[in-house]
């Protein structure tokens, strides 16, 4: 058996993924990772050849499709279709949140219709693909990272990170509310944000100020290396992830690698893999105040918090969150 794995970036958590899935399963089949040499348009024309190229070689093949713009997507899955090669769509977005420019309400509902099987990384992500979810396969995300160095947090500063490209929907406005109505309980906390912002950011930059807390925030706008993203998970107290909305997200995951607890919504998948009161904190919507409360509770249980982080670690090296879990997973997929 041949497996293809299709990511069309080198960049980020799901080339991250991808990476050690292809890795994980070399163990179960011959396995052929296909990602760009670089950027730019040539780059990922030549990225898209090479798909074919591998397709063209003779044997039984399944391709899980990681990433790829829609276009070349629903080309891909014309193709597949037309030569009855086994194939799977992984569902790393989510189609309720509001990326529709990167891929528009009824592309998805043609992939989702058009692959043969639909890989959800969380029961909640299952009961969104409604009539195509007869073609759902569940498999949990695991390790983003493995084997991750965890730094001593020796400085006095508790940290708080959030990480990712900066939306909406992720709550960076409910986390600058919920840092200003800490001012007066934590004088040494700061707030790490991590990753390309899609939204305004001076108007949140002015509204810090206004707070008086721009000085405890740390903005570093934009690709940050893998190396730099770990460390900085390593030197935190606690992630928080204030979403509005999710399927599930590769953060806890990132987050646990180094021990370091989560502090997240109930919405979306989350509950799924963050415990709350033993991996993590839970906690509503939209709601600056309670993320406030949550956060000056993680601030003065140090011990819990630290015992929190040391179960999420056991979560994601065993049992159902654990790579040699997924990968068996993926492997009664494609059949081996």
């Amino acid at each position: 058996m041949k497996l293809i794995i299709v990511t069309d970036t080198r960049e980020g958590g799901i080339a991250d993924y991808a990476t050690i899935l292809a890795k994980k399963m070399e163990k179960y089949a011959s396995v052929s990772h296909v990602q760009p040499k670089g950027k730019g348009a040539l780059n990922y024309i030549f990225f898209n050849l090479r798909i074919y190229r591998e397709l063209l070689k003779g044997g039984r093949k399944h391709v899980n499709i990681q990433s790829q713009m829609w276009p070349f997507t629903l080309a891909l899955i014309a193709f597949l279709k037309l030569t009855r090669t086994d194939f799977s769509f992984e569902m790393h977005d989510d189609p309720t949140n509001l990326r529709q420019k990167y891929r528009p309400m009824f592309v998805r509902r043609m992939i989702f219709g058009g692959a043969k099987k639909t890989v959800c990384h969380s029961r909640y992500s299952m009961s969104l693909l409604g009539a195509n979810a007869g073609n759902a396969v569940y498999i949990p995300l695991a390790a983003y990272v493995e084997n991750a160095d965890v730094a001593k947090r020796t400085d006095g500063t508790f940290r708080v990170i959030l990480f990712g490209f900066v939306k909406p929907y992720k709550g960076i406005d409910v986390l600058i509310e919920a840092a200003g109505l800490l001012k007066e309980n934590i004088k040494n906390m700061e707030f790490v944000v991590i990753g390309r912002w899609f939204m305004d950011k001076e108007s949140r930059i002015a509204r810090m100020k206004e707070l008086g807390i721009y000085d405890s925030f740390r903005i570093m706008d934009g690709y940050v290396s893998d190396r730099e993203v770990i460390d900085n998970f390593s030197r935190s107290d606690v992630a928080a992830l204030p979403y509005s909305e999710v399927t599930q997200s590769s953060v806890p995951y990132y987050a646990y690698s180094v021990k370091t607890p989560v502090i997240a919504t109930d919405v979306g998948g989350f509950g799924e893999v963050i415990k709350d009161g033993k991996t993590g904190l839970l906690i509503k919507p939209n709601d600056p105040a309670e993320l406030a409360d949550a956060l000056l509770y993680a601030y003065k249980n140090k011990d819990k918090l630290r015992k929190m982080g040391e179960e999420g670690y056991k979560l994601i090296t065993s049992g159902e969150f654990s790579w040699d879990s997924v990968s068996k997973g993926y492997a009664k997929m494609i059949g081996v």
